[in-house]
């Protein structure tokens, strides 16, 4: 009887074992197809590293569209000057060069014997009754430079005039000359002038007696070729090229010489040998 009870308690601990050994093993398996290979997680790793590379790329190129461009400011202040020039000549119509800018657009310009000057005279420019309003607010231009270049600008007041309009007076720090100038309309109105950078004469020989009254009519109130100076000094000028006359005042010659360019430019005018020349002297010298 006890063999007999040693037999079965012996087999029934084998089967149990047994069990168990199965068990582990059918364990062991299913661990085993779980794991993955070393090939599969090489992938794996790569996978994720395209992943993370990937996001910083995103990231990256969402930084740089929202950074500020080189120029972009530029534009937008150019922008801001042209809107502004378009309601009078608060300030400089775009247009203006640096001397290193004139020097280049120099080489473009072109070039050729002066026309005659037979037929010129300020009437066709449409300057016939003095400076027109060009923008429709009662102020004429001579008045609106004046405001935009003298500084500590006080205005005449009167019932026939817009307020904030006739300069009464003010203070010029004359580019020409270099001199300080106190402007009083009503004791010494000449004292300040508005010169025309390229004069209209030079231009008339130059193109304009081409144009139609219309552009040469723009041409004689455009903000980039107009400044406000000592009469004095204007009156020397008179109708000078580049080439035959130039500013006294050393520190605005650079600036002259490039608007001179400048204004050349936007119009299409040409320039003689002798004033390609002159131009290009002063402007090498600024640029170096």
């Amino acid at each position: 009887m006890r063999f007999s009870i040693g037999r079965s308690g012996a087999s029934h601990r084998s089967g149990a074992s047994g069990n168990r050994d199965r068990a582990s093993g059918a364990s062991e398996r299913a661990s085993g197809a779980a794991a993955p290979s070393p090939h599969r997680r090489m992938w794996n790793v790569i996978a994720a590293l395209l992943v993370v590379l990937a996001v910083a790329l995103i990231q990256l190129w969402r930084a740089d569209s929202d950074s500020p461009r080189p120029g972009g400011a530029g534009r937008a202040s150019g922008a801001a000057s042209s809107a502004s020039g378009a309601s009078g000549a608060g300030s400089a119509s775009s247009g203006e060069l640096t001397a290193s800018e004139a020097l280049s657009a120099l080489k473009l310009l072109p070039g050729g014997r002066p026309d005659s000057g037979r037929g010129y005279s300020r009437a066709e420019f449409g300057l016939e009754d003095g400076w027109p309003d060009t923008d429709g607010d009662g102020c004429t231009v001579r008045n609106e430079v004046l405001r935009r270049d003298l500084a500590g600008v006080t205005f005449w007041s009167g019932k026939s005039t817009p307020p904030g309009c006739v300069v009464a007076t003010g203070t010029l720090r004359d580019p020409y000359s270099g001199t300080v100038i106190s402007f009083d309309r009503a004791r010494a109105p000449e004292a300040v002038t508005i010169d025309h950078v390229v004069a209209l004469y030079d231009a008339w020989r130059a193109g304009a007696q081409d144009w139609d009254a219309d552009t040469r009519a723009q041409f004689a109130t455009d903000p980039l070729n107009l400044l406000a100076v000592s009469g004095a000094a204007n009156k020397e000028k008179g109708h000078a090229t580049a080439a035959q006359w130039l500013p006294d005042n050393p520190a605005f010659v650079c600036e002259y010489a490039a608007r001179q360019v400048a204004v050349k430019r936007a119009y299409g005018l040409r320039v003689d040998d002798d004033e390609r020349h002159a131009l290009h002297e002063v402007l090498s010298d600024c640029v170096r």
